[in-house]
């Protein structure tokens, strides 16, 4: 091959690769959107934040358990999610979705993480606005963002690649993870659906997937159904509907937490008699407070009978109680026994820390499960059996007693 065309060719390669380079997609920081009317749009943006309802204040109402100890959100910043949504990009959207969600998690106790996957998403860019993340470096110190690296000509779906990087991250944790996959889904092939199989195999409910699909077409949609539907656990949330401050609140608390029932009302406590009290110098007073299985939280629906214990015990300062524990016969006696001193020293600490009774007045007795006042072989039964009991002292006699 004669050398000048030999230098031809290698111009007009080296050409094409400037061009390529040059129309290649690239990010501008974490304000730059093609999408949107400069400066209005950008200016309106960080003057109004999106307002939310926090979900912190919802959750001393007694009714929330957690189910999830984690919270790991996949971002798809791919190709396609440069794509106009309106008057912002998809993946503008994502990040303001993202970000939103951080707000409504404000003093909520979840661990947070945030992968993100694309062709060459920037991490100062991305932890700049939305940044936290679950895994450790060996060093301890956490990651600001965790990124996948997926060309765009890659044979792999990017999806499927960071499911299966979630899989590597959650493994050996204990607890519940809620995994939020915010996406176009616009890779859609049977290796997305096994990544979801892969989770649902090895982690059971313990992992649940909530797929997003921002800005998708039908096939997208029908992606993220199968996706949650592989999973095994989760579902399917359409992202406009987030917009909502009320929709993204109710959204994570479905994800992170079950709402219980309340229980009954208690019937109105009644105090002891203290007249009584000096004639038998000894009282037995069922709380009536119970414990969840293997627990000894004293739950808020229980406080009013110890108040009135201690105010009882603030109108007489002569009565002295000794708070027994119970339980039911689950586990050991061993066990049990240990149990039941932690559920008497609960309520002694509980009425020390919030009525100021001395702790001198107080003392503790474990039962463990010697003492039933219910049948064992059913639910019903341990469920009583678990409880606490007063037992009130004093040296008051009565005047003619006292002669």
């Amino acid at each position: 091959m004669p050398v000048s065309v030999f230098r031809l060719r290698f111009a007009v390669v080296l050409v094409l690769l400037m061009l390529t380079g040059a129309c290649a997609p690239k990010f501008y920081g974490p304000d730059y959107d093609a999408c949107a009317d400069y400066p209005q749009d950008r200016a309106a943006s960080a003057q109004a934040p999106a307002p939310v309802i926090p979900l912190a204040s919802r959750l001393d109402d007694g009714r929330h358990r957690q189910k999830a100890a984690r919270l790991l959100i996949l971002l798809d910043d791919t190709l396609s999610m440069q794509d106009c949504l309106g008057k912002k990009s998809k993946r503008r959207a994502a990040i303001d979705l993202v970000k939103r969600m951080n707000r409504t998690l404000a003093g909520v106790d979840v661990a947070k993480g945030l992968r993100v996957f694309s062709v060459n998403a920037d991490e100062a860019d991305l932890s700049h606005d939305i940044g936290y993340a679950i895994s450790r470096q060996p060093n301890r110190k956490v990651n600001p963002v965790v990124l996948n690296t997926t060309p765009d000509d890659t044979i792999f779906n990017p999806v499927a690649m960071a499911l299966d990087s979630a899989y590597m991250e959650l493994k050996g944790m204990s607890g519940g993870t809620a995994v939020v996959v915010v996406s176009d889904f616009s890779h859609t092939d049977d290796a997305l659906f096994e990544s979801a199989a892969g989770l649902k195999k090895l982690y059971g409910d313990a992992v649940c997937v909530y797929p997003l699909p921002l800005g998708a077409d039908a096939n997208g949609l029908q992606a993220a159904r199968k996706t949650a539907a592989a999973a095994g656990c989760g579902w399917v949330v359409d992202p406009s509907v987030l917009d909502a401050p009320k929709a993204m609140t109710d959204f994570l608390d479905s994800i992170l937490f079950v709402r219980e029932e309340l229980p009954a009302p208690l019937p109105p406590f009644r105090p002891p008699s203290y007249e009584r009290l000096k004639r038998e110098h000894e009282l037995r007073v069922n709380l009536r407070v119970q414990f969840d299985f293997d627990k000894a939280e004293i739950k808020r629906q229980y406080v009013p009978q110890l108040q009135s214990i201690a105010r009882f015990m603030t109108e007489h300062p002569d009565v002295t109680t000794v708070i027994e524990g119970h339980t039911c016969n689950m586990g050991t006696e061993k066990y049990n026994l240990r149990l039941s001193l932690r559920r008497a020293m609960a309520i002694k600490n509980f009425l020390v820390s919030h009525f100021g009774i001395a702790p001198a007045r107080l003392g503790v007795a474990a039962y463990g499960e010697s003492r039933p006042i219910a049948d064992n072989a059913t639910e019903e039964g341990r469920v009583k059996n678990r409880r606490a009991v007063a037992v009130l002292r004093t040296t008051v006699r009565e005047p003619e007693e006292a002669k």
